[in-house]
């Protein structure tokens, strides 16, 4: 009778763990780069036992339970989505992103990143710096400050200095350069006239 119990609550506690796996994803579903868990079962020792005379002996199993024999991480493809950050990125297959804080290397699948104060590519939850293979195979922190440039900025204000010939009825001043939102440029031409 005791024995029926036993196995019945290894059945329970088996399926508490499995839901708390399975909690977790979902509490984690919108986590960026996590991978989900998938948990294995395992059954428990068999108690084997016979009965019977010699020439009639049979041979019985009776299980005790079930178990979890650990969890196994989901490595599939999860889903790519744009989250207008152009520094944000993703690995589609197999791989990971290497990140450095200086003491520890860490890996991870999660791509949101940033740009430091001075000009390293870093992660944005923890600041560890993105690694990269160079020329002679080494890992070394990636950093663009090189190929930073300034964002364009419109002309809004235009000076002029000098004088006006108080009897010229029109004055040109021509090849002022002014520069649009998104960093063109245009030669514009100012024509004074009097009243």
């Amino acid at each position: 009778m005791f024995d029926s119990i036993y196995s019945a609550d290894t059945g329970l506690q088996s399926f508490s763990k499995a839901l708390t796996v399975l909690s977790n994803n979902v509490a984690n579903m919108n986590t960026p780069g996590f991978k989900g868990s998938d948990v294995n079962f395992r059954d428990l020792i068999y108690q084997y036992t016979t009965s019977g005379g010699q020439e009639g002996e049979t041979e019985s199993q009776v299980g005790e339970g079930s178990a979890t024999s650990g969890t196994r991480i989901d490595f599939a493809q999860g889903q790519l989505t744009n989250t207008g950050n152009p520094l944000d990125v993703a690995i589609t297959g197999d791989g990971f992103f290497v990140l450095h804080d200086g003491a520890s290397t860490y890996y991870t699948r999660a791509g949101q990143f940033k740009m430091d104060a001075n000009g390293y590519l870093v992660d944005t939850t923890s600041g560890a710096r993105v690694q990269a293979i160079d020329a002679k195979g080494n890992l070394q922190d990636i950093n663009l400050a090189s190929l930073q440039a300034s964002p364009a900025k419109a002309t809004s204000t235009v000076t002029f200095v000098g004088n006006i010939s108080r009897d010229a009825t029109s004055d040109q001043i021509g090849s002022i350069t002014v520069y649009d939102a998104v960093g063109g440029s245009h030669t514009l031409t100012v024509n004074f006239t009097s009243n």
